[in-house]
């Protein structure tokens, strides 16, 4: 999906599948950092950061992902009727604490 060094610019949004982030330690061992499964965003860095990936970003299973790239991001989010911090988004996603009802 990506390699290290790579300039990050999209992310993902893992429907189906699992994707590891990894990277090569001072004695070029791969060195797992994270793994990530449905319902997971990813990417090589933090959106709209266009900057070498620190991480190799590797499909472990058959993957089905959304990708998003940052530029599209940042028009959806400049756009007027993105939300805003501190702002109610009414009946869209919530997010629950793990164990939460």
């Amino acid at each position: 999906m990506q390699r290290a060094g790579d300039s990050a610019t999209r992310c993902w949004l893992v429907n189906h599948g699992v994707v590891r982030f990894f990277y090569l330690n001072e004695q070029g061992t791969e060195r797992n950092r994270s793994f990530h499964g449905p319902g997971s965003w990813v990417g090589g860095s933090l959106p709209p950061l266009v900057v070498p990936s620190p991480y190799a970003i590797e499909a472990l299973s058959q993957v089905d992902a959304v990708e998003l790239d940052y530029g599209t991001l940042k028009a959806m989010a400049d756009s007027p009727s993105a939300p805003r911090r501190g702002s109610c988004a009414g009946d869209g996603p919530r997010i629950h604490p793990a164990g939460a009802p």
